[in-house]
This record gives C-alpha cells, structure tokens and sequence, in this order.
C-alpha cells in the first residue's frame, strides 16, 4: 500500500478500522449520557451537553490605549452544510466534517504533507503504520473472504464523513481517582455513502458476523440487532460501562459511543433534528465561512465548540485559574474553525476565531494597535517569502503582570525595579519599544525547504538544500529609535561582541556586521551559515542572516512608495489598518503563488489564504492524522493482542475449573482408591474415552468445544493450548491424581500474543514475557515442556516473593493477579 493512501482515504480507512475494533475494546472509551439518563443532577450540571448556560460576564482586561472594540455583529443565520451536522446536538464540543471523501486525493497532492512524510528522518514511523495497516488488512482477509474486492469499493467512496465529539462527563475526570462507573465521553462517526450505501452494508454485515465469533469465543461485546433491517436497521452492543450503536437510515451509517445510560433511551441514537436545533447552528459553525459560496470546493472543516468548555471551567477550575480565565478574557472566545477547499490550482484556507465584540487579550494583541504598512518598504518586491504581522508585545506583557497572584506579582516587581537600577528598562527599553508591526523577508532557498522537495532526489529539508547561507531577514518597528541604539550597544558591549562587529555602509545606509557562525549538523559537517547584520533605521530594526538579504532589504527601502511583492502591496492598499497580518509565497515546486490577509470582523479574527500550498490544514489536518495513525495502529494491534492474550487467561481458568470438577467426581481411578485422576485435553472435552470405560464423557467437563488435534494442542483466538497429565499406568496413578499442568502460548510470538502462561493444580496462573533465550514459544514449531514453568531448584525462589520463580527454560514466571 502506498503511504499517500493513508491521506487520500483517511475517512474510509478510519472508518474501517472504527468499526472492526467495536466489538471487542475498551480502549476507546465513550460517553457522557443526557441530563434525563443521569443518576445524579450533580453530574448532569458537569456534562458539557445541550442548555448550559454561559458564565456570567467578566470584567475583561483593557488597556487604556486600546481601540473602542467593533460592535458585535449579527451572526448569520443557519443554513444547511450537509446532512450530517443536522444529527448533532448544538452543544457538540468538536467535529471534523469531510464534505467530499473522494476529493481527498487532490487535496492531499496540492500539500507538501507528501513530501514531508518521506522523510528519511520518518522511515520508521512510516514503515511501522505501513506494517500496522498490512496488519489489520491482512487479519480482515483472512477473516472475510470477500474483503480485498470490499476493500477496493470502500476506497472509491463518494460521500461526506463527519466525526463529532459530542459530550464529555467533566466530573469523571474531576472526582477522586479520576474514574466513573460509565464511559465519560460521548462520540460518533456518521457517513454518507451514498450511492456506495450497499458496499458499506455488506462490509459492516461482515463485521457483526466477527463480532459474533469473538462472542463465542469470550473475545467482544457482539452488536446485536435492536430494530429495522433492509435500509434502515439499528445495532447495539453493551460492554461494561459503555454502549456502542451502529444505524443504518438510507444511505447514511452512524457509529456512536456513549456511556450504558445511552442504552436505556429509546429511539434511534443521534435522530435528524431541525436545522436551529442542531450543530449547524452552533455559532462556531455559523460563524466559519462556506467555502462552497466563494468559489472553492470545500475539502475539510474543523470546528471546536469552547463555549461548553467555560461553562466546565467555571464550575471545576481552581480559584487562580478562574481569575486568569476571566482577567484575559478568553471566555469571549466561542469557538475556533478551519475550512480549507481546493481552488482554481491550489488550496484556500479560512482560520477563524470567532470573538464577538474583541475582548479576549489574544484579540487585543493582535489588533490593539494598527500594523503599520510602512514596515513593508524594507521587503524586496521579489521576496519567496514575506509577511508583516501586527502584534503588541506591551499588551501581552501587562497582560500578563496583571494576571499574576499578588506575592507572584511583587516579586516580579521587585526584579523589574533592580533591572532598572542596573540600566536597563524591560518595559521602557525593550517591550514597550519593539513594534506592534513585524515583517519576515525568505529567499527561494528558505520557501522550497519549508514546503515540498526542492531538488531531484533530495528529502524534505535535506542537509543538501540548507547549506550554505541561511536567507532570511526580520523587520521590527521601533517607537524610540535612540533608546533602542543604546539598549542595543549595552548589549553588544556586555556580550563581548564588540570586537568582532564590523561597521560599514550598505545601499548608502549604515550598517554593522558579525564574522559568519557555522552551523554543524548530525554528522558534524556544515549544514547552514548566518552571517548576522544589521541596520537600525529611523523606524525599524532590520537584522538579517546574511549580507546578501541585508543588501535586498536595504535597496527594497530606497525605492519610494516601495510595499513589497505586487500581492502584498494590494492587501496593504485595500485593507490597510483592518488588517493584522499580509503575507505571500512565490510559486515553487509545483505549487501556485498565494497571499494571506488576517483581519479583524465583527465576528472575530480572520486568516484567508488563497491558492495557498495548503500547509495549516494539512499540518493540522494531515499530520494529526499521521500521528493519530502512529498511535492508534500499534494500540490497535497491541489491543487485538491483549485481547488474545485476556481470552488465553479465561479459556485457562476453564481449564482449572473442568480438572477440580473431574476430579472430584473420580471419572478416572486407575488403582480403585476413591481418589479421582485429572484429565487430558481430550478427555475433558468428551473427545476421547476415558481409561477402563469405552464411552468418553457426557456431558464434557469443559464448556468450550476444545477438541485437541494429534498432538494434544487445541487453537483459539491466537494460542495454543495443552494439557499435560503423569503417565497413566497404574504405579503412575498417584502422579495423575496429585497433579496437572496446561500451557497457553502464542500461534505466533508477538503478532496473536507475545506472553506464554500456565496454570496447574493449585489453580494459580503464571505468566512469562516469552523472552527468553530458551523461550519465544509460538506454534508447533516452538512449544514448551511440561516442566517448563516448575522451579528449577529452591535457590531460584525469590526469597519471600511466592509470586515470582524462575523456571527451568531459565525464564521469569510471575503470578498472575
């Protein structure tokens, strides 16, 4: 398979892997129930569900040269955006709506995600969720004939996927131990397949018989039917604490997580509901731009939901962290979204922090203070690279000091107070001096090492590409030119950098210069070189890495009327002190050429990209889902093998309880004595005739069907197991009569389980990693003696510790709880 695949199909392959794991794992817990299902009104007041009220209004921190905040505006009003947000309640905390599954190919090869995710650096990640994904892939083939032409259907699917964390039980996570008696998390995967409907029936149909079999074989929770068939049924599984719902209505399929109140509600989980009831009209959602009105077609869309989250915090935050949360104002924030679509060529990008009204301290460093466009003369009109960016670092920094405890605060004061008695002023010289307005010049070879494979044969940033001089250059306004010069030569005298600075003039303008610094990479060689200079300006602080960059910046600033590329000169004209952030990319490697604007609405923060390489979506989007699939593969596996390795464990306890029960019931007494023998694997199980009688036993001993092969060994869920009994002749009947010994190791070491364990007629069970040079039993082709697991002689006991011996394979046996 491919490693593009996992992006191009990253829906449907969740999909998949979501429903094969449903019957049989508490790893991924779920649920929080409805006000009405709870057992108590305390935790219903702490669920983050539907009608909770927003915290009371806060004074929020203002400055006094802050700019009168814009006047809320009206949210518009909700619409449809699909059919599968209309099954979410309107206080869903998070959801990731895939409008388009099938056009995630073409998004994924407009980003340079591809690229990154080659890196050698990478190698093992990715062959660990390459080998995951042949993993699971393989099982299900073995499992489900039918599943490689299944397979090749669901990745053809044309449909819109959403998946939704719904509700969180907040007091699960706040009482003492951190535990609940139910799952605290409610979530769901909806799908709409579509005309594709009947394929993914037919694969889920398959699974449910799975989940049947792992039922019988004491593995999973199967999903029985509740109602419906045809197009329209409902399926249930209740494992402890929890309930898993698969529906079908149509062409739409829904997966939901709840807590085990969710199964004593009637009707079908997550119903259609009207639009103004729904999550369509959260006002995060409401508030996102539809990429589908402005030309793009929408590939993607997060929306986190925080207004719920406040409403936890207020209730559950300790006293300092509710002061900092109402002192910044952060609970103005309702919600934060991303939407990205596929332009004419490449990807359009909409970040969105919707803050009515602008109270929150992230909005007022932003846009407290206007950007200042004159910042952009020192940006070559050629630049690969270039932004300018408003932020007010004196904001930031009183906003701070006054969030601070009071014995914290003095403190702090006391420092600022001693700084200033030894010449320097942090407030005054430095935080109070720099900017709001920034602006970032890269050259070529900056712009095509941050975004795709810039060479033939060359890796994502390869040592290849960065060597030589780094080509960048910062740009920072000054309010008090003279004041930064001698905070600045303060510093260059204290520094010891005062020899090595070398004064000259460039473009006609003064400027200093430090003898280049090389940077050494992994294997010791040079990997890039910074040539630090600077200028200090009438306005600005212009410092680059290499002379060259100084120079560019520094003729840029002479030409009059000089706003940077052609795209970032438009943006300043048109939106001027509206804006807080411009900036534009050249086209490389095969991507177009895009420009940003972030700005201030009624409705909050903006950052637009447009024809962009798509690199926030696909970091945040794309790389999240690498990392979930890095995570999420091996505890996939690693769950599966639990699993067998739990089921081992039962099946053993069977195996004990079957030997006290035949035993004591004398079904063998070879010498006549009145004291019955232990059994054999076959003899348990009715499958072989019982010494002295001809007829086996009925009804069998054991009741699991466990007929042993020619061997003696049976196999389920991934082990082997074996009963070993002394030899039966009469003087050996006293042995079969005081003792037994049953293994259970892996069908394959580390795959189906990795430990082997062993149980005998005490009824304790041991275990051992199955590490051991005389050990990694797996199959017929490596199995363990009968005496395997006896303690080699009293000098292998660890002293005072029952629970622990060594064996006579020299491996580490300890007791299983």
């Amino acid at each position: 398979m491919a490693l593009g695949s996992i992006g191009r199909r990253g829906g449907v392959l969740a999909l998949t892997l979501l429903f094969s794991g449903s019957g049989c794992s508490r790893s991924e817990p779920a649920a929080s129930p409805p006000p009405a299902a709870r057992k108590a009104a305390t935790r219903a007041d702490a669920t983050l569900a539907a009608g909770g009220a927003r915290p009371p209004a806060r004074t929020m921190l203002r400055r006094s040269d802050d700019r009168v905040a814009q006047p809320a505006a009206e949210l518009p009003p909700a619409t449809a955006r699909g059919p599968l947000l209309h099954r979410l309640p309107k206080s869903t905390l998070l959801a990731v709506r895939v409008p388009h599954v099938e056009k995630l190919d073409e998004a994924w090869r407009r980003t340079p995600l591809a690229g990154l995710l080659q890196m050698p650096q990478l190698s093992e990640q990715r062959e660990q969720i390459l080998a995951g994904l042949a993993q699971v892939s393989a099982d299900l083939s073995r499992q489900i004939p039918e599943f490689d032409a299944m397979k090749a259907k669901l990745l053809g699917i044309e449909g819109e996927l959403v998946v939704a964390l719904i509700a969180l039980d907040a007091s699960a996570f706040t009482s003492p131990g951190g535990r609940s008696a139910e799952w605290p998390i409610t979530a769901a995967m909806l799908l709409d397949a579509g005309a594709h409907a009947g394929d993914v029936d037919a694969f889920l149909h398959h699974l449910f018989a799975l989940t049947e079999r792992r039922k019988d074989e004491e593995q999973g929770h199967p999903l029985k039917l509740v109602a419906g068939s045809g197009e329209r049924w409902h399926r249930r599984a209740t494992p402890d604490g929890g309930c898993i719902d698969v529906v079908r209505e149509g062409s739409q399929f829904l997966l939901q997580f709840g807590p085990a109140a969710t199964a004593r509600l009637d009707g079908t989980p997550l119903a259609p509901r009207a639009i103004d009831n729904s999550f369509a009209a959260a006002d995060v959602v409401r508030g996102t731009p539809d990429l589908a009105g402005e030309g793009a077609q929408p590939v993607a869309e997060l929306f986190v939901n925080l207004a719920p989250i406040w409403t936890v915090a207020e209730m559950f935050a300790p006293a300092e962290v509710k002061n900092a949360i109402a002192g910044s104002g952060v609970t103005s924030i309702t919600g934060i979204s991303l939407a990205a679509g596929l332009g004419r060529a490449g990807i359009d990008e909409v970040l969105t922090i919707l803050s009515p009204g602008g109270r929150d301290l992230l909005t007022q460093i932003l846009t407290n203070r206007p950007l200042d466009p004159k910042l952009a003369r020192y940006v070559p009109v050629d630049a690969a690279m270039a932004s300018i960016t408003s932020f007010d670092f004196a904001a930031l920094f009183d906003g701070i000091v006054k969030l601070m405890p009071a014995a914290e605060k003095q403190q702090f004061d006391s420092m600022l107070v001693t700084m200033k008695a030894d010449g320097f002023d942090l407030r005054g010289d430095l935080i109070g001096n720099i900017g709001p307005t920034f602006a970032f010049v890269g050259g070529a070879g900056l712009l095509k090492m941050v975004t795709s494979n810039p060479l033939p044969g060359a890796s994502f940033a390869s040592p290849a590409v960065m060597r030589g001089a780094l080509d960048f250059t910062l740009i920072v306004e000054l309010q008090d030119v003279p004041r930064f010069k001698r905070m600045f030569d303060r510093f260059v005298r204290s520094s010891g950098m005062a020899a090595h600075v070398r004064p000259e003039v460039v473009q006609g303008m003064p400027a200093s210069r430090v003898d280049a610094v090389p940077v050494p990479g992994p294997d010791g060689e040079v990997l890039a070189v910074i040539e630090p200079c600077w200028h200090v300006g009438d306005h600005a602080f212009v410092f680059s890495a290499s002379s060259a960059a100084l120079e560019r910046s520094l003729a840029a600033a002479r030409v009059a009327g000089n706003r940077g590329p052609a795209r970032m000169k438009d943006q300043l004209d048109r939106h001027g002190e509206a804006a807080w952030a411009v900036s534009t990319t050249a086209a490389v490697a095969g991507l177009p050429e895009s420009t940003s604007l972030g700005r201030r609405t009624p409705l909050g923060l903006e950052l637009v990209s447009r024809e962009g390489p798509g690199t926030t979506s696909a970091y945040l989007l794309g790389g999240g889902t690498a990392i979930v699939a890095a995570v999420a593969i091996p505890k996939l596996l690693s769950a599966r093998l639990e699993g067998n390795e739990a089921a081992a464990v039962a099946t053993l306890r069977a195996i004990s309880a079957a030997q006290a029960q035949f035993r004591s019931a004398a079904h063998i007494d070879q010498d006549g004595d009145g004291r019955g023998e232990f059994g054999s694997l076959a003899e348990l199980a009715g499958a072989a005739p019982l010494p002295g009688r001809k007829a086996p036993l009925s009804p069998a001993a054991l009741s699991l069907p466990m007929t042993p092969d020619s061997r003696g060994c049976y196999t389920r869920s991934g082990y082997v197991f074996r009963v070993d009994v002394p030899r039966r002749a009469i003087a050996g009947a006293d042995a079969a009569e005081q003792r037994f010994v049953a293994y259970a190791w892996p069908m394959v070491w580390n795959s189906t389980g990795g430990r082997v364990y062993v149980v005998d007629e005490s009824g304790r069970i041991f275990f051992s990693d199955n590490r051991g040079d005389q050990q990694r039993y797996e199959g017929q082709q490596r199995v363990p003696a009968a005496d395997a697991a006896e303690l080699r002689d009293a000098s292998d006991r660890v002293t005072g510790v029952t629970a622990v011996r060594r064996g006579r394979d020299l491996g580490v046996w300890l007791e299983h709880e």
